[in-house]
């Protein structure tokens, strides 16, 4: 099934999830972090813990592979 997949250019991700459902996941978390990151009542710190605690946290965790 994965050649078949790739051989159609719709390659799977991990988990076998399909890489235009990892986009719109991808597109969502984007959509709910914007409001954060153009707040004007955020200090840059308080955003910079967040992106520490969640951002990185969760790409350093799909890098392990």
């Amino acid at each position: 099934m994965a050649i078949r997949q790739i051989k159609s250019g719709k390659a799977a991700g991990p988990d076998n999830n399909p890489s235009e459902a990892l986009n719109a996941d991808v597109a969502a978390a984007y959509l709910q972090l914007r409001n954060i990151w153009n707040s004007k009542q955020l200090s840059t710190n308080t955003m910079v813990t967040i992106f520490n605690t969640n951002v990185k946290t969760v790409l350093l965790y799909g890098a392990e592979t």
